[in-house]
């Protein structure tokens, strides 16, 4: 991490740079308040460290104005004139922590382990197995993780290979549940009976082929989380069903009498245009607004250009020790190749491609023409799918309209032709400023 002490006795300072900097973390040094806003001003802090008494100002006075200017920084405020009233208004002004002098390397360690954990973040930009540099994406996962401490229902959306799945499972690792199982449905797979069943369970002798009582995935996620994925594939029929254990928190196995209750957190995920379906009547509005509670939207990789290298680098090294084979290189065209590819399959697509080329190419420098070769493509220099043109239209047209209509987005919703709904999510899908 990048992290800066801002303390004025000169013994001190040195002691705290010298047990931060062997836990390999990039340390930078201040003596009072100018000094500290200009490294500010230059630097990505990650932590501060921050006396309370400095020649120029108290560090409560610091305090506000870091987390006033730089919210993502976080503070750990250090006095020798400790009070509990002191460490309240600390924690007021938006510190993680409060330290008292003297103290020993084994505590200051202690807090910077504290801190580590609580962030799920690493100087390569990687929130547990989401590995990502993106500003927008590194939002999603910071909001990801204020809603797992909750029991709100969640509705992931974006492409296929977007790490729907991955998201899901960090929303339950953050949460209270993550003692308690992940249990996940892929509902584009089965037929609508089978489906039920292995949703809702079934009893024995309640169709052809039941010859056992089942449970289904609601019983086996009991206390944890069910991850409905492809959630926009589930059969009409089913969907009030669903809605029903949504509503009430109550459900029957299939051929079952006896009412069981259902205690889990309801995670879903889509590629599809819900509010499209709803419009066109293959998807319940009602169920709609019971589990997009809380929706987020995963970018596609195209727009994560600057993810695409850290993925690179971190797939290349996973599949060396995967397959026991030397790490794979690429030279410098295909790279720049690799950075301008649209990446249809998105994440999924590059995974599988880096293991492909593991396999194949250890221990050699794979060129452009192999790569072009393998992804099917002449040259995608400043390429540009008709969809991204599309899209980007699109976004054009709705920012205009909504600024036409004053900001309404029910009167834009109805010059474009839409609902207020559809219009919201378009919104958020192209990530549109309508302030």
């Amino acid at each position: 991490m990048d992290i800066l002490i801002i303390e004025d006795e000169e013994n001190l300072l040195k002691a705290i740079e010298i047990t931060l900097k062997k836990e390999n973390n990039s340390v930078y040094i201040s003596k009072n308040k100018s000094e500290t806003m200009q490294i500010l001003k230059e630097k990505k802090i990650d932590l501060c460290f921050l006396d309370y008494k400095l020649p120029d100002s108290n560090g409560m006075e610091i305090l506000k104005e870091i987390k006033k200017l730089y919210p993502e920084t976080e503070v750990i405020l250090m006095t020798a004139y400790g009070t509990i009233e002191m460490a309240v208004e600390a924690m007021k002004n938006g510190a993680i922590d409060f330290i008292q002098k003297p103290f020993s390397p084994e505590d200051l360690k202690l807090r910077l382990d504290i801190f580590k954990n609580s962030k799920f973040f690493s100087k390569k930009g990687k929130f547990e197995e989401i590995i990502t540099e993106n500003k927008e994406m590194t939002k999603i996962l910071e909001e990801a993780k204020k809603v797992s401490s909750t029991k709100a229902t969640v509705l992931i959306r974006g492409e296929s290979g977007t790490g729907k799945e991955l998201l899901a499972h960090f929303i339950h690792k953050n949460s209270e549940r993550k003692k308690m199982p992940l249990v996940k449905v892929n509902c584009g797979i089965l037929n609508e009976n089978l489906l039920e069943s292995e949703i809702f369970g079934h009893e024995k002798g309640s169709f052809t082929g039941a010859i056992k009582q089942k449970k289904g995935r609601i019983e086996m996620a009991e206390g944890g989380t069910l991850f409905l994925d492809e959630v926009g594939d589930i059969p009409l029929p089913l969907q009030i069903k669903l809605l029903r254990v949504l509503q009430e928190g109550e459900f029957e196995r299939v051929g079952g009498e006896k009412t069981l209750k259902a205690d889990v957190r309801w995670i879903s995920a889509t590629h599809r245009n819900l509010e499209e379906m709803v419009e066109k009547g293959t998807f319940r509005e009602d169920l709609f607004y019971r589990i997009n509670v809380i929706p987020f939207y995963l970018p596609p990789l195209r727009e994560r250009k600057e993810d695409i290298l850290l993925l690179i680098d971190y797939y290349s090294n996973y599949f060396s020790k995967e397959h026991k084979k030397e790490k794979i290189n690429f030279s410098k065209e295909a790279i720049n190749f690799l950075l301008n590819y649209p990446w249809p399959g998105n994440i999924r697509e590059l995974k599988n491609f880096i293991e492909w080329a593991t396999i194949l190419y250890f221990g050699k420098e794979l060129g452009l023409e192999e790569v072009k070769k393998k992804l099917s493509c002449k040259s995608y220099e400043n390429f540009e799918t008709l969809k991204e043109s599309t899209e980007k239209m699109e976004a054009k047209i709705i920012k205009e309209t909504i600024l036409a209509c004053g900001g309404n987005i029910s009167k834009a919703a109805k010059v474009l032709g839409t609902k207020p709904n559809t219009l919201f999510y378009k919104i958020k899908k192209y990530n549109i400023d309508v302030d």
